[in-house]
């Protein structure tokens, strides 16, 4: 329990740290860089206290968690990616290819948040037999995806 919430713990100041960071540095903050920055660490929180809630038992209710936990991830990671994408033109010259990334992008959100998520609600109900080994399955591949993706970008 300890080594979780010291876990916890180093999570949160990081990103007190990098708001911080984020808000000292930028002038501009219109553009998505900043924004998906933001969206990225306050993500990285929300799972954090998603799962503190759901380990500790301070919540009992897993759909709540459920619902904080994802809350939380989607932004975390689809916000990494979109913080690497918004850096992108400065390395490729091809429009094209950074419309692709994008796409790409979308097309993750859509297959490796939204089946887990609704396996996870199932892996948590009353009955979660027959989601366990499509969830196990599917996780896989989810990180498989995530992690391409990221190697790609």
């Amino acid at each position: 329990a300890m080594i979780i919430a010291a876990f916890i713990a180093v999570t949160v100041t990081n990103v007190i740290e990098i708001n911080i960071q984020i808000f000292l540095v930028f002038r501009k903050r219109t553009e998505l860089y900043f924004w998906s920055l933001l969206v990225a660490s306050w993500g990285t929180v929300l799972h954090t206290v998603g799962f503190l809630l759901k380990f500790f038992r301070l919540c009992t209710n897993d759909y709540a968690n459920i619902i904080i936990i994802t809350a939380g991830g989607v932004p975390m990671v689809i916000g990494t990616a979109v913080v690497l994408y918004s850096r992108l033109h400065l390395v490729v010259e091809d429009r094209r290819t950074v419309r692709w990334i994008l796409v790409m992008i979308f097309m993750s959100f859509f297959l490796f948040t939204l089946p887990p998520t609704i396996l996870n609600f199932g892996t948590n109900s009353r009955n979660p037999q027959p989601y366990l080994e499509p969830f196990k399955i599917y996780e896989k591949i989810m990180l498989f995806g995530f992690s391409l993706q990221e190697f790609i970008i």
